[in-house]
Parts: C-alpha cells; sequence; structure tokens
C-alpha cells in the first residue's frame, strides 16, 4: 500500500470539508464513491480500514495528537464514502476524535494549536450523526450521547 498519511490526506481532501462538519458534506456516500479518484482506490480493501482504525485508536490515547487529528479525520472520510452520513459508526469515530481534541487540549505538551476549535466543530458533528442514529445501536447512541454531554460539561468547566 502506498504511503498511508498520503493517502490520508488525499481522503480527507476528497471526502471533508476544512472544518470537518460532517452535515456540510454536499455528496452521498453513493456519489462519493462512484466518483472515487485513482489514487484512493486502495481504500476499498479491507485492510485498509482495519490499519486506519488501529492507528487512530492508538494515537488517539496516547497521541502523537496531530496524527490522531489526520487519521481521524481520515476515517471519518472514509466513513463518509462508505456509509450513509447518519450510520452510527460515523457517529462513533467523531466521538472518539472529540475525545482526542479533548486529550490534546488538556495535554500540557501540544503547543500553540487549536485544539478547542477542532474540538467544538467535531463534537457537534458526532453529536447531530448520534441524535438521529438508533435502531439496532440504540444502547450504544445512548451511551454516545452520554459522552457528548459529559464532554460539553468538561468543556464548560474549562470556558470552551
Amino acid at each position: 500500500m502506498a504511503n498511508m498519511s498520503l493517502i490520508e490526506e488525499s481522503l480527507i481532501s476528497y471526502a471533508l470539508s476544512p472544518q470537518v462538519q460532517l452535515e456540510s458534506s454536499k455528496k452521498s456516500s453513493l456519489e462519493l464513491l462512484k466518483g472515487l479518484p485513482r489514487n484512493l482506490l486502495s481504500i476499498r480493501h479491507p485492510d485498509f480500514i482495519k490499519s486506519l482504525t488501529k492507528s487512530f485508536e492508538d494515537q488517539s490515547h496516547d497521541g502523537p495528537y496531530e496524527d490522531a487529528w489526520r487519521s481521524g479525520r481520515a476515517l471519518l472520510a472514509l466513513c463518509l464514502i462508505l456509509y450513509p452520513k447518519h450510520y452510527p459508526l460515523t457517529g462513533y469515530y467523531a466521538l472518539e476524535l472529540a475525545k482526542a481534541c479533548w486529550n490534546a487540549h488538556v495535554s500540557e505538551n501540544i503547543g500553540e494549536i487549536h485544539w478547542a476549535g477542532r474540538l467544538v466543530s467535531v463534537l457537534d458533528s458526532a453529536e447531530s450523526i448520534l441524535q438521529v442514529a438508533g435502531g439496532e445501536e440504540e444502547d450504544e447512541v445512548a451511551s454516545g450521547i452520554s459522552t457528548v454531554n459529559e464532554l460539553r460539561s468538561l468543556m464548560n468547566s474549562e470556558h470552551i
């Protein structure tokens, strides 16, 4: 597989808006999949999502958070291509990315990166997806909404 970070960046620019506003995506997953550029055809391989998910999960808890930001957005972009916009898994990954942004925000070694703005943007997207999702995943969605509320409470305590 080609350089993973180059594929991630291409995937992000193809399927996501710069602010990671999942709701602002104007194309359906079918349109995104049909128009997939040649340099992104490898994302259809089952090992790609496994590898991307593992990278994101490893990075989102312990850093480096910039890498978690890139791989998390790439994972969200992949979800937008493979699944309907309000698919529960997309909301789950958006929430995990929001938690990674929170971890980076409260970390002492993050530099001058604007994690709070990223957190707000991704958390808004996660919440909007999870509020629509349901069905068989209802318990997981309720847990996700609870986590959204906990993060919002923490953000309020930090004046974010």
